[in-house]
């Protein structure tokens, strides 16, 4: 999209989708967060979801995984989920970046503006 409107989750990093359907129809919505790595290494990404996902790092495409790990280098990286909100009541999305054991990454997650 050219355009990327802002989009914020609540204070436990749950984005309430509800807010992003249209109406109560089933809706597509494109998401995207940075990652700005300052050291190599890898980072586990958990996908918390009651939607159907595809989700992309770069230009990787991880689908349909809920949990896996990528090795970055330094720099910042983006993260792009496709998301079928669906008509459930409460749909919800939450993406965890973490540190698994043993990696030096070292990196923060870029925050909105």
């Amino acid at each position: 999209p050219e355009n990327w409107a802002p989009a914020y989750s609540q204070v436990a990093g749950i984005l309430p989708l509800e807010e992003l359907r249209k109406g109560n129809q089933k809706t597509v919505v494109m998401l995207r967060g940075e990652v700005q790595v300052n050291d190599p290494g890898k980072l586990a990404l958990r996908v918390d979801t009651t939607e159907t996902f595809q989700i992309w790092v770069d230009t990787e495409a991880f689908e349909g995984a809920r949990d896996f790990e990528v090795t970055l280098e330094p720099g910042r990286h983006q993260v792009l989920l496709r998301v079928e909100i669906s008509e459930r009541p409460a749909p919800r999305l939450k993406v965890d970046v973490t540190r698994p054991a043993g990696s030096t990454a070292q990196f923060e997650v870029v925050g909105g503006s």
